[in-house]
């Protein structure tokens, strides 16, 4: 189907074409920096990984600030664009172990006093155990996925989220993308 051009497209050809390619640049300059944002972060992280080894209680207090600013880096990139293929296979890795730390106990199950996730499972059952990075693009538009219940996030992991979260929705391009994106609230 052929979209009908408005009277001022039709008057101003040159005008629109010039409107067009400015819309382009930004998107791309967005997707750009969200890249590098998610990926500034995530090395970061990566980077904060020996944390991981500590006992369970300190390695949580430690990890929770630097994984809330990934969370929100990959959040932003991955509702505004949904290309997960170009999140590297590393951070998969990254993102399981810091699951590992930050989930409810599994013992918990057994007392039957278990909080629900609060985080998205690396591997997800629903898509047949895939990885939630390899999951189809066209499942992250308008959910959201990697935060599940966010009244269940530590103090320092929204601290982080947030911390991002301004950072990114003060550049215009990116604001005008992540409509459905909001803070986080200190529970």
């Amino acid at each position: 189907m052929v979209r009908r051009l408005t009277p001022w497209e039709e008057a101003n050809p040159a005008a629109y074409q010039r409107q067009q390619q400015q819309r382009l640049a930004e998107f791309q300059q967005a997707q750009t920096f969200l890249f590098d944002t998610m990926m500034l972060y995530g090395r970061s992280l990566d980077a904060s990984g020996q944390i991981l080894l500590q006992d369970r209680s300190a390695a949580k207090k430690g990890i929770s600030e630097a994984f809330g600013k990934w969370v929100a880096s990959l959040d932003f990139f991955l509702q505004t664009f949904g290309d997960t293929r170009r999140i590297p296979k590393k951070f998969q890795d990254l993102y399981t172990d810091v699951y590992e730390v930050l989930r409810p106990r599994t013992h918990w199950h057994q007392l039957g006093s278990a909080r629900d996730p609060w985080l998205a499972a690396p591997y997800d059952s629903t898509y047949g155990g895939v990885h939630v990075f390899n999951i189809p693009s066209n499942n992250w538009s308008g959910k959201r996925r990697l935060i599940l219940n966010p009244k269940e996030a530590t103090p320092g992991f929204i601290s982080g989220y947030n911390h991002v979260y301004d950072q990114l929705m003060g550049n215009p391009a990116v604001a005008a993308m992540a409509g459905q994106l909001t803070r986080l609230k200190v529970n």
